[in-house]
């Protein structure tokens, strides 16, 4: 190695590679928690050839591969991936957190809700037009994303409220708050047609990506028992995840009130291990009667009159 590039290793170890910009982490941190290349390129109003080529020089840079690529298509983290994306993370929020406190206002009228990619975004609006009838200085910063996400951001301070899905058997979220659990339902295998398993094959899972509440469950079962698996299908869409498992591309794992019409739930008798029920929960950071006023309104809205 020349003088030159031992310099440029250690200006490297110090500094970090001056090469890698704001704009490659968020392409990569946007592909991985919207599930693809079109919907990081929506998300951040960018061109997904744009994101593509953002990512790929990022990938140029660490000299590894960040994602699985599937015939041009976004279909998960690899390892190098798993252990960047944290870090990549961290540095971006860091970021806002900094700009924030340049831009600050008023604390007391500031909530930081965190929902669902699911959340149905006109209750936002109504929610919002009910909370600013008692303060009309209240700004609500909303932040959408996976359940895993919500609840890291959430046990950091970066959310006041969150809405989230988790296990029957999870109980906290990393810090001191209110929990109000709004529903709670079974969560079930499903095929295009019921079969009988061999838990000595592999069974070809068709799932949403990393963060996801249901993700979770079903690879905790599998792994707990045993059972062999890999993934057949990844995506952050509802729609996108039934279609594949009408397409036979692999058994998924839904909520009862998300099985399609032409799906078959797979018995407890086929060789597939139980899984856990799924809640929808609210989460209200202790210390602030406007969070849990401003909860209960969402509370009301998601659960509908007595």
């Amino acid at each position: 190695m020349s003088d030159l590039q031992n310099d440029r290793a250690r200006s490297d170890a110090i500094m970090g590679d001056r090469r890698i910009t704001l704009e490659h982490l968020r392409a990569f941190v946007a592909v991985s928690d919207h599930g693809g290349f079109q919907r990081a390129g929506n998300e951040l109003a960018r061109s997904q050839s744009a994101i593509t080529q953002g990512l790929k020089r990022l990938e140029d840079i660490l000299r590894c591969v960040l994602v699985v690529r599937d015939r041009g298509h976004f279909a998960g983290l690899t390892e190098d991936g798993h252990r960047f994306i944290g870090p990549a993370r961290e540095i971006l929020v860091k970021l806002n957190d900094t700009v924030g406190i340049m831009r600050q206002q008023d604390a007391s009228d500031r909530i930081a809700l965190g929902v669902l990619d699911d959340f149905e975004v006109e209750h936002l609006n109504s929610l919002a037009a009910r909370s600013l009838e008692s303060n009309s200085n209240l700004r609500v910063e909303v932040v959408s994303g996976l359940s895993e996400q919500l609840k890291e951001q959430f046990s950091r301070g970066a959310l006041d409220i969150v809405l989230y899905k988790d296990m029957a058997e999870d109980n906290r979220v990393g810090c001191e708050c209110n929990m109000r659990v709004i529903r709670e339902e079974p969560l079930l295998w499903v095929a295009r047609e019921r079969f009988r398993f061999d838990p000595s094959c592999e069974l070809p899972l068709v799932t949403f990506p990393d963060g996801c509440a249901y993700r979770r469950a079903a690879i905790q079962s599998l792994e707990t028992t045993g059972v062999k698996y890999s993934i057949a299908y990844s995506s952050a869409s509802y729609e996108n995840v039934r279609s594949a498992i009408s397409a036979r591309l692999g058994v998924g794992i839904l909520p009862k009130s998300a099985v399609g019409p032409d799906h078959a739930i797979m018995s407890k008798d086929v060789g597939l291990p139980t899984v856990p029920n799924i809640r929808l929960v609210l989460a209200i950071r202790n210390g602030s009667a406007r969070f849990d006023r401003f909860a209960g309104d969402l509370h009301k809205m998601l659960t509908g009159p007595k």
